[in-house]
């Protein structure tokens, strides 16, 4: 990573980096859903109340579980985050 670069990632394993890859599902959940990107759509959706990079992470991985645990989001689609960089810089 770059100096002074803070960044939410998707997690990978050690020698996997070149086969992970984002998903696309029908969000959101009923008549309204259209194919989205699942980061994205998790990320837009908790920005609003976000104050650093740490509190986005907790906020998106909080609403993605609570969309596999009502069963509006396959736990295959669920991708595994990580911060990279200061989690206490501001995304304001």
């Amino acid at each position: 990573m770059p100096v002074n670069t803070n960044a939410v990632v998707l997690r990978t394993q050690p020698g996997a980096e070149l086969t992970c890859k984002g998903h696309n599902y029908n969000l959101p959940p009923g008549d309204a859903a259209q194919r989205r990107g699942v980061l994205a759509y998790y990320a837009t959706a908790a920005l609003p109340a976000t104050h650093s990079l740490a509190d986005w992470l907790a906020r998106i991985e909080i609403h993605m579980q609570q969309d596999v645990d009502a069963g509006h989001l396959p736990v295959f689609y669920r991708p595994q985050l990580q911060l990279l960089g200061d989690g206490e810089q501001s995304v304001l």
